[in-house]
This record gives C-alpha cells, structure tokens and sequence, in this order.
C-alpha cells in the first residue's frame, strides 16, 4: 500500500513507521492529521510444535513487550 500511495494511487492509512522515510524524503505527506486509528492487532502463526522453537518464542516476546511502543507515533 505505501508504494501505491507513493506512486501517486491516492490516500490510505499507514502506520508511522511505515510512513515515516517517505514522510521524510517529502514523497508523502500527512493528511487527516485529526483523524487517527487506535488500536491493532497483530498475530503470530506458526506450525504446533512442542514447545516453540527459542526463535520464535523470543520473537513473540519481543513483539509483545515493544508492539505497543512499535505502533505509537514518538
């Protein structure tokens, strides 16, 4: 989406971070700034092992302990 966008498709809502080189460079540019969507949800899916692989779970972990910082706007 943030390539189509660029590209010059239209508008379209992306996180931050996903935003914030192209932001920066000046090949986009906020819009709607008093519109903002809270929340999101992330998932992890992997096959049923047991127990979870030490990658996957450190990987998980990390999401759950810096996702929420990850998805809110410095």
């Amino acid at each position: 989406m943030r390539e189509a966008i660029a590209a010059g498709a239209g508008i379209g809502p992306l996180p931050w971070f996903l935003a914030r080189t192209e932001v920066a460079s000046g090949r986009l540019a906020r819009v709607l700034p008093q519109i903002s969507i809270a929340g999101a949800t992330a998932y992890i899916v992997h096959a049923a092992p047991q127990p979870l692989p030490i990658k996957l779970k450190a990987f998980r972990d990390l999401l759950l302990e810096q996702g929420p910082d990850l998805l809110t706007h410095p």
